[in-house]
């Protein structure tokens, strides 16, 4: 009787993913990070549902076993990440979800510091506490509802894309000197690897407006993440920025020749870099209500302590220049010989303690620790 055959196994998609052959994981792989790519070149987010309505529309189940692979091509092919955002609040909703929010956090904080004192008081009930703060963490860790929306973010490090985009022109050749003038002014390749005036057509990418962008979500940030639309107009108008300013911005792959502040920030909450919302008033007929200003869903591509980050280069810049405290003065001697750190090392000192004061201050004008990452 001749042995039994066993069954193939070589195919790895086969083991979870209902049958899907490799070759057809790989095409809707490629398919999917090709939409990623699309949605993401107009800052659009890609929904689930057009996914499954483009690239599976007759095997919805493998979603996860392509997602997971569309992944991979996209992290080590082009340094990206389909995120998931996080679900949208709007209105007194948004309100009420923050507040419920800062009582949880608070209430939290005080039971832990209850027992830790416990633990301290009663160092045989250590191991029991401590089983029970670590059952009720997945709790408190719990995320909101899922969106099903992803968009594509950077995992590329930050100092790895500073690098990338320090201009280093190639020297010229004797018959390439006359293209010398076009690159002092911008129209020729800068020998950049990364080249953000080409990067992104929509105004909310656009190389003029990152600045502007950024800035706005700083001044949120610091007014404890939400800001009343005139109080937000008035810290702009500072900045020469009126409502309807024209913004310096020119794309070839946009029919819109102009654009102003104002068109600027609903094309912002339009790509979920801001959130536009109205408190209502009590008893109120909605003449009265107020817009307020938030952050958008858009938080993991620029988080609250990249938002710090720029903010302490802001007030202290590059790099601390030597100063008069480095020179040996009467008090500084007293101190040299106390402390007999080089020079260098004290400044270092120095710029350590004010970023870490600005980021205290930061925290208490927001409200909170700051979230994301850099």
């Amino acid at each position: 009787m001749p042995p039994r055959r066993q069954p193939q196994r070589d195919d790895p998609a086969d083991d979870g993913a209902g049958g899907m052959s490799v070759q057809d994981l790989e095409t809707a792989a490629a398919h999917l990070v090709r939409l990623a790519l699309f949605h993401e070149h107009r800052r659009q987010p890609l929904r689930r549902d057009v996914i499954t309505k483009l690239v599976l529309p007759n095997s919805a189940r493998h979603f996860p076993v392509v997602l997971q692979r569309a992944q991979m091509i996209l992290q080590n092919t082009f340094g990206l990440h389909l995120h998931e955002l996080r679900a949208r609040q709007r209105g007194d909703e948004f309100t009420q979800a923050t507040q419920a929010q800062t009582q949880a956090q608070a209430q939290t904080q005080a039971q832990t510091q209850t027992q830790r004192r416990r633990r301290r008081r009663e160092d045989e009930e250590e191991e029991e506490e401590e089983g029970t703060e670590e059952s009720t963490q997945p709790r408190r860790e719990r995320k909101g509802p899922t969106t099903r929306t992803y968009i594509l973010r950077s995992v590329l490090p930050p100092a790895l894309i500073a690098e990338m985009n320090r201009p280093t022109p190639l020297p010229y050749f004797e018959e390439d000197r006359g293209n010398a003038d076009l690159v002092a002014d911008g129209e020729a390749d800068s020998g950049a690897l990364l080249r953000w005036d080409k990067a992104d057509p929509t105004p909310a990418g656009h190389v003029a407006l990152l600045g502007i962008r950024t800035v706005i979500l700083c001044l949120i940030l610091a007014q404890g993440r939400v800001i009343e639309e005139r109080a937000l107009y008035a810290f702009l108008r500072r900045l020469n920025l009126e409502r309807h300013a024209v913004l310096p911005w020119r794309s070839s792959d946009s029919h819109a020749s102009t654009i102003t502040l104002e068109q600027f920030m609903d094309v912002l909450a339009k790509q979920n870099y801001l959130e536009k919302t109205k408190r209502k008033h009590a008893g109120g007929d909605g003449a009265g209500d107020e817009i307020e200003w938030r952050w958008g869903s858009r938080e993991a591509e620029f988080s609250e302590m990249a938002a710090a980050a720029f903010i302490e280069k802001l007030f202290l810049g590059e790099s601390d220049d030597e100063s008069e405290e480095d020179e040996p003065g009467p008090s500084r001697r007293r101190n040299t010989e106390e402390d007999n750190r080089t020079p260098a090392e004290r400044r270092a000192a120095r710029r350590d303690a004010q970023s870490k004061r600005i980021r205290t201050d930061l925290e208490r004008a927001a409200g909170g620790p700051l979230t994301g990452e850099l």
